[in-house]
């Protein structure tokens, strides 16, 4: 991206950054949105919400809103993910998909705009046994470049709050960007 592209931003994960878990993850913790990078860069943009970040119903009017954008526009940046309702402390989830209507609006702007760049919210399980995560990655790229052969893919690894933390609160988290570096030689 530059600051003289027209960028059009999507997604309600870009006012409100997503802290994953609950309770002590959100005392005294402090983010800037990217809206506010942006503004703060003076870099010009299109924000269009899309989705709602309760619950999983698609909402016409929000999603033609940044269809209509997205035509006009050379790069989408879409923040996406899991939203609270999507994950939590205290249950497992059924499916590790995100919300269907995020996956939806997705297709439909891939309809209009194929330059989208997917900023992705709680999509990280610390408990995966490494070769599975791998594959789990290896599987995301590829499915990507079935859909567009020529979009690159970014590759970001865990960030840790306290790296002296017990080792069962963070479990492969820590070792997670050495998986991604492996993957990143296979992805020339």
């Amino acid at each position: 991206l530059t600051q003289d592209d027209s960028i059009l931003v999507v997604g309600g994960l870009a006012t409100v950054p997503r802290f994953q878990g609950a309770g002590s993850s959100h005392i005294n913790a402090q983010a800037k949105t990217f809206l506010q990078v942006l503004d703060e860069n003076n870099v010009q943009y299109h924000f269009a919400q899309g989705y709602n970040v309760l619950g999983d119903k698609a909402v016409a009017k929000l999603e033609n809103d940044a269809i209509e954008l997205a035509k006009v526009c050379k790069t989408v940046v879409f923040f996406g993910g899991l939203t609270d309702d999507f994950e939590g402390e205290g249950y497992d989830r059924t499916k590790l998909d995100i919300p269907t209507c995020q996956q939806q609006l997705l297709d439909k702007l891939y309809q209009v705009n194929q330059n989208i760049v997917f900023i992705a919210f709680g999509m990280n399980d610390p408990a995966t046994p490494r070769e599975q995560y791998r594959d789990m990655v290896r599987e995301m790229i590829d499915k990507v470049h079935a859909a567009s052969p020529n979009t690159d893919v970014m590759l970001v690894s865990s960030i840790l709050p306290n790296n002296e933390a017990d080792e069962w609160w963070f479990a492969n988290q820590c070792i997670f960007h050495e998986d991604l570096a492996v993957i990143e030689k296979e992805y020339p």
